[in-house]
């Protein structure tokens, strides 16, 4: 089993990655791509694309009220403890005092508690219009994903100073 699971890391990196970014997230996933030697052309607007499906079924969750259906009762709970973590952050209050630009601003953060979650859930605080706010995420999501590229080159090039 071991051997299949190495050959299918070894031979499919691109299934991994959305695998890696869909579980673990943006930044383990670009940093992957990175270490991996993927060409930057493809993983990083996967990344994006990543990043902007996730978009309309979060602001959907945002938007129902109650509902008779199990799941969607788990993920809003799930949703409710994640929202009440985030704003009482110091981020948060942070972030909502720059308006709309604060969608942008945490889409992009490489920290915990930031991200297209939290981006998405500001958003909605905000009352912003769904135009302007996918923009926002949008952009948020290419200069994070263009940040934590930069993260992995950092450690790729570490990584090479420590070996060599």
């Amino acid at each position: 089993m071991i051997s299949h699971l190495k050959e299918v890391f070894y031979n499919h990196p691109y299934w991994v990655f959305a695998i890696l970014h869909m579980t673990l997230g943006r930044g383990v996933s670009i940093v992957y791509g990175v270490l991996r030697g993927m060409n930057v052309l493809y993983f990083l607007p996967l990344g994006v694309f990543f990043d902007m499906f996730q978009v309309w079924p979060l602001y959907f969750l945002y938007e129902t009220a109650e509902s008779r259906m199990p799941l969607i009762r788990k993920l809003k709970e799930k949703m409710s403890k994640r929202e009440n973590k985030f704003l009482h952050s110091k981020i948060f209050k942070g972030v909502k005092s720059l308006g709309h630009l604060g969608v942008a601003v945490v889409a992009l953060l490489p920290v915990k508690g930031c991200g297209m979650w939290s981006s998405i859930l500001l958003a909605h605080i905000l009352k912003i219009k769904r135009p302007r706010a996918y923009l926002l995420f949008f952009i948020g999501s290419i200069i994070g994903c263009l940040l934590w590229f930069a993260i992995g080159d950092i450690i790729k090039s570490i990584w090479h100073q420590i070996i060599h």
